[in-house]
């Protein structure tokens, strides 16, 4: 295990056996409880704060289904913050009424590139588009004011 964190792309390209090594190692599951969100075509996972205190949430591709977040905000305290970000414009409607949201896909650099992104009014189809990219970092310094975000999606 001690070369992924030498090498961070090593490390994400093999998130899900870390996780479940961790998880069976250490069983993760039955000492950290976690809450399913469901939407209209997968599972998010939360550890819900023990306290009231609020939490932040950022959705990276909001993929036009919001019924997470939406779960998610009634639970949390009304203090909690929600950010998402999607390059599809319908996403914008869908997730204000939640919290704030950035037009653009997130990336390792700042650039416009095509982008396969969800189609407008689909949940399945995917198309070809040239859109706006923001660094990772750069959006949390600049953008967002953040150095730690409680959840990530």
């Amino acid at each position: 295990m001690e070369h992924y964190v030498f090498d961070p792309n090593l490390m994400w390209e093999n998130a899900e056996p870390i996780l479940t090594y961790c998880q069976n190692r250490f069983q993760l599951k039955s000492r950290i409880k976690s809450q399913n969100f469901s939407n209209l075509d997968e599972d998010k996972y939360v550890i819900l704060p023990k306290n009231n205190d609020p939490v932040s949430v950022l959705t990276i591709g909001i993929g036009q289904d919001v019924l997470s977040e939406m779960k998610l905000k009634k639970v949390l305290s009304s203090g909690s913050e929600f950010i998402g970000v999607d390059p599809v414009l319908i996403n914008k409607q869908l997730y204000e009424p939640i919290g704030k949201y950035f037009p653009f896909a997130i990336s390792s650099k700042n650039d416009r590139k095509w982008t396969s992104v969800l189609k407008e009014g689909s949940h399945k189809d995917y198309v070809l588009r040239n859109v706006a990219h923001r660094h990772i970092i750069r959006f949390l310094k600049d953008d967002i004011n953040k150095t730690f975000v409680d959840n990530l999606w």
